[in-house]
């Protein structure tokens, strides 16, 4: 089984903590920060460590962090060895990009615990719509949901737009601070 957590995204507002009070809960083992969808290296530091920072207030023990390398080899072996793995957000074709470029990707995923907010949760699911660029995308289709991320209601004639793009599948339309859980049965 490999579950994920979709997170609708960060706004501007005072931040909720329920995302990060969920991931601080996994203090158990290591976790792989993927944080391949900023395009900006700074940008994506900052917002690692910020992710970073807020997990370990609120957890009860300090979490170890793994950021995942950019370099092929490297981040196959991280992927395959972390059981729980964070995506950030920003543009969701450089994390479709790079994951369709790993051989038996899909394989990698059994029995994982994934979370994405934003550009991290489009990812996973067959087909998005990006606030940011205006436009509708495919992901992976491994969860098989269209998603609107960041989401108001003022984009409810893009949720109806997307379930063209993905019809007899549910939509998803996340809020900024919402999340929702997803189970996927998986091979062993």
């Amino acid at each position: 089984m490999t579950t994920f957590y979709l997170h609708g995204g960060y706004g501007e507002k005072p931040e909720s903590h329920e995302y990060q009070l969920l991931i601080s809960g996994f203090a158990r083992e290591p976790l792989l920060y993927l944080g391949h969808a900023n395009p900006d290296p700074q940008r994506r530091l900052e917002k690692q460590q910020d992710l970073i920072n807020n997990c370990n207030s609120l957890a009860s023990k300090p979490l170890i962090f793994t950021i995942a390398s950019d370099l092929p080899n490297i981040i196959i072996s991280q992927l395959a060895s972390h059981t729980i793995w964070i995506l950030g957000g920003g543009q969701p074709q450089r994390i479709v990009d790079l994951f369709t470029s790993i051989p038996n990707f899909e394989d990698l995923i059994s029995n994982k615990t994934i979370f994405g907010s934003s550009a991290g949760a489009m990812v996973w699911c067959t087909n998005y719509y990006s606030p940011d660029t205006g436009a509708f995308g495919k992901g992976l289709g491994i969860v098989p949901l269209n998603i609107l991320v960041h989401y108001t209601d003022q984009m409810a004639d893009k949720a109806q737009q997307i379930q063209v793009l993905g019809p007899g599948i549910d939509t998803w339309c996340l809020k900024e601070h919402q999340y929702q859980q997803f189970n996927l049965d998986t091979k062993s």
